[in-house]
């Protein structure tokens, strides 16, 4: 981790010399490594560039501060790091006092994505330095300076000729950027959905003389993104493009111990999805994506336009939904947010425009910066051309419709991506489109004719595999479900707490266990800084070493857990085919940990298609249907598969299927691959009780192959 992460500290400055953590992007350059004046780098990207002269040490940051910048000073002492958990570590080997902020962590423990906040951690003493502001560190009198580099912004009217200069500047630079990486390599993804962010983005590379049909054009398919898969089609179907194609590369292993460990330095404490990847590409995959969109046409959730005043209330108001004692400790952080900024910012401007500006250089920082931060970690290079600060030149305040900027993207480079609907009943103001067919005409754009671009030959070598992530985050679950880390988690936080996060409360915005996750890792921090200051219970950090780091993969009663719970775990499909409004409604379980694989924006008590998960051994189920239909119901156990994506097949022996007290089958032999199918007409508000037993496969099973 020392090639990615730093601390530097008053006591080691002499040591210290030139480097760039993480990557740069200079047009199609892969800027990693910058030795001297701050060379190849222009904001983009995801890095801290070290320059070290002789009397100065600077810390210069990229436009969205995707590391951060953490620093600790204490009476005459100061750190500074890339890393939040990297720096804990630090100050807690060299026994600095330091102090647990429980006002954060009850702020972050109900966040759903991300934090929002721009400068507090899971420690009191630690802050985060905004993104706008450059690190300067004086060998000699020790001093620590602060200097704001922020670029002048929003002051190029949109429907002026300089805008549309500047918007033609933006669009051929990258451009050319997509066209140089893709000679130079094939391992290129093209991020599309049925959002309006993607599609911005699709008007550059579909314009950049691209075989498409040589690089991966990737789609979320997740069950609960069928709308953003149908729409994704239907542009792949007009320009002529396969969907979610195989990319060929080559790859290398990663332990979860490894993965844990990048995910936590890069993330720990402000953004909660953590993807443990196991596997990375031997040579960088560069993903094309469209993160930061809301830089480029405004947000439009209501709750990042309010002032400081509501933005408090508001906030205080969901911290008390979560737990009332949450709600004291949003208002503290508020307060201290805007005592801080207002150092920069005038504070009538800030009151103003603080939810905005917190969205700017707090959520939108932790989101996507620390994404970036993350898949570089894993050999990924995240490119957002929405992202790029030149953009931010333009001003969109003369129009109303904050979507003004994209609609004009649209219209000049790509007018065709507008003819497919998009996700969720959004769009574009027709007036807003007239508008950009206005400003547009101010200079007109002609597109450049460009050569197909080829990449380089592919080597025999090269195996192919899918484009995917492999996940292994239930060590997580299985640490929080302990009875030593709720004891100790019970010390902090209310009861009540715990159990809302063990209830899964966000499974719409989950992959992987992101809420138990931090909890876990906040409880790290907790010790972190419990040793710190010497009175940290040996047993526990042991404890959380054994399963958190070198006992996941090894730890024989933790895996043996795992890998049993797998073994007997089925799942249970249940669907009332009809029409749209055929629904079906879970009213009991005799399983009181009966979980839904399913996304919670259909409560798992009532929704179109339930996907249940037990592994009692037994289950009762009763269900009513809404409107005449056929009710369905597939059994099948978990899926589970190898380090490669394959599929390993684990069976799973049905003692008992009943349905209405009449036996369905006996002894049914089933697995992911092999499911038992079982229909039935029914009526609307029909009762239907299901029972089911089963066992994991054994001796006394009948198989055959």
């Amino acid at each position: 981790m020392d090639d990615y992460f730093f601390v530097i500290d008053s006591d080691n400055l002499d040591c210290i010399n030139t480097k760039l953590y993480g990557y740069g992007l200079n047009g199609d350059n892969l800027v990693l490594e910058s030795k001297k004046n701050y060379e190849g780098l222009s904001g983009m990207g995801a890095y801290i560039f070290v320059d070290a002269q002789d009397e100065f040490i600077s810390l210069h940051q990229d436009y969205l501060g995707s590391f951060g910048l953490y620093v600790y000073a204490n009476e005459g002492y100061f750190a500074v790091s890339n890393s939040f958990l990297k720096l804990v570590e630090h100050l807690r080997d060299k026994r600095e006092r330091i102090t647990f902020d429980r006002d954060y962590a009850n702020y972050y423990l109900f966040q759903t994505l991300c934090s929002s906040l721009c400068t507090p951690t899971l420690v009191k003493e630690i802050k985060m330095i905004p993104s706008e502001i450059e690190v300067v560190i004086n060998k000699k009198t020790l001093q620590l300076l602060f200097r704001d580099v922020s670029a002048k912004e929003h002051y190029v009217p949109i429907n002026s000729r300089e805008a549309l200069d500047i918007l033609d500047s933006w669009f051929l630079k990258w451009v050319e950027t997509i066209r140089g990486l893709r000679k130079r390599s094939n391992n290129i993804v093209f991020d599309i959905s049925g959002g309006f962010d993607t599609r911005v983005v699709a008007a550059i590379w579909l314009n950049a003389g691209i075989d498409l049909a040589k690089v991966r054009v990737s789609s979320n398919r997740d069950e609960g993104r069928k709308e953003d898969l149908e729409i994704a089609g239907k542009i792949a179907d007009r320009f002529g493009f396969e969907l979610n194609k195989t990319l060929e590369y080559n790859s290398k292993p990663v332990s979860l111990e490894e993965a844990i460990t990048r995910c936590t330095y890069a993330k720990l404490g402000f953004e909660k999805q953590f993807v443990l990847r196991r596997k990375v590409p031997v040579e960088p995959m560069f993903r094309i994506c469209g993160h930061c969109g809301e830089l480029v046409k405004g947000n439009t959730n209501p709750f990042f336009s309010l002032n400081k005043d509501d933005y408090r209330k508001d906030l205080s108001r969901s911290g008390y939904y979560f737990n009332p004692s949450f709600s004291k400790s949003c208002e503290v952080l508020v307060d201290d947010e805007f005592e801080i900024l207002s150092q920069m910012y005038d504070e009538d401007y800030l009151h103003e425009n603080f939810a905005s500006l917190l969205y700017r250089y707090g959520r939108a920082r932790h989101h996507f910066g620390k994404e970036f931060v993350e898949c570089f970690l894993f050999n990924i290079i995240g490119i957002a051309p929405l992202s790029d600060p030149i953009l931010q030149k333009i001003d969109k305040s003369i129009v109303d419709d904050k979507k003004i900027l994209i609609a004009l993207i649209f219209k000049r480079y790509c007018p065709e991506l507008l003819d497919i609907e998009f996700e969720a009943d959004r769009k574009i103001n027709a007036d807003t489109l007239e508008l950009a067919d206005e400003i547009n005409m101010i200079h007109p754009f002609e597109m450049p004719e460009y050569d197909l671009v080829e990449g380089p030959e592919i080597e025999d070598a090269v195996e192919e595999r899918k484009f995917d992530y492999a996940y292994d985050s239930a060590i997580f679950k299985e640490i929080f479900d302990s009875k030593e880390f709720e004891n100790e988690f019970l010390k902090y936080f209310p009861g009540e707490v715990y159990q809302k996060l063990k209830l899964d409360l966000y499974p719409k915005y989950r992959i992987n266990l992101r809420d138990i996750a931090s909890a876990v890792q906040i409880m790290n921090v907790v010790h972190d800084v419990n040793m710190a200051n010497d009175f940290a219970k040996p047993d526990f950090m042991d404890w959380m070493k054994k399963y958190h780091i070198s006992g996941s993969d090894n730890s024989l009663e933790t895996r043996s857990s795992y890998l049993l719970n797998k073994f007997n775990k089925i799942r249970v499909d249940i669907k009332n085919s009809g029409d749209e409004s055929n629904t079906v409604v879970l009213l009991e379980s005799s399983d009181e940990e009966l979980r839904s694989n399913r996304p919670k924006w259909d409560s798992i008590y009532s929704k179109k298609e339930l996907a249940l998960s037990s592994s009692k051994s037994s289950l009762d189920l009763k269900l009513k249907v809404v409107n005449d239909g056929t009710l369905r119901i597939k059994l099948r156990s978990q899926k589970f598969e190898d380090k490669n994506g394959n599929i390993f097949p684990i069976y799973i022996d049905f003692i008992r299927f009943a349905v209405d007290g009449k036996n369905i089958a006996n002894n049914k032999l089933i697995s992911f691959n092999k499911p038992f199918f079982y229909k039935m007409d029914v009526k609307d508000t029909q009762i239907v009780n299901v029972h089911l037993e089963w066992v994991p496969f054994n001796g006394s099973c009948l198989y055959n192959p």
